[in-house]
């Protein structure tokens, strides 16, 4: 599917990020997460509430994360950081380039006047998207 159908049909609020792997030679993305099912539009009492979901995007252009402040392929270790409200919003490089932003919350940050949280912007750019259900998540 493309990314503004991703975006369209699910809402990715409050859904944790567990996993980033990047393949640079078939220029291949997969982000592991645990989606909140009961918040979508579609849901169905009876379904599982909370999933695994793999997103795998082909044929990245680029990945941006404004914490590390470049454009980079070295993900940060992510600990079931949450996604913020504010996701899922289409972007569009300077190059025309389709993309999926994620608000994501790393957590606080203190300093000598005051603690903040520090939400960053998660920039993903590829042609595709594939949206996979892996199953309900099972706690442990």
């Amino acid at each position: 599917m493309k990314l503004h159908d991703l975006v369209a049909i699910h809402y990715f609020h409050d859904c944790s990020l567990n996993d980033v792997q990047y393949d640079p030679e078939q220029r291949r993305l997969e982000i592991s997460l645990d989606f909140c099912k009961w918040m979508q539009d579609y849901f169905v009492e009876g379904m599982p509430e909370l999933i695994a979901v793999k997103l795998v995007f082909t044929n990245v252009s680029r990945y941006f994360d404004d914490e590390l402040g470049q454009i980079n392929w070295q993900f940060e270790i992510l600990d079931g950081d949450p996604i913020l409200d504010e996701s899922g919003a289409p972007v569009i490089d300077d190059e025309g380039n389709m993309g999926v932003s994620f608000f994501v919350d790393r957590g606080f940050e203190e300093n000598s006047r005051s603690i903040s949280n520090r939400p960053s912007i998660i920039k993903v750019f590829a042609q595709d998207v594939e949206f996979i259900d892996m199953g309900p998540v099972v706690d442990d």
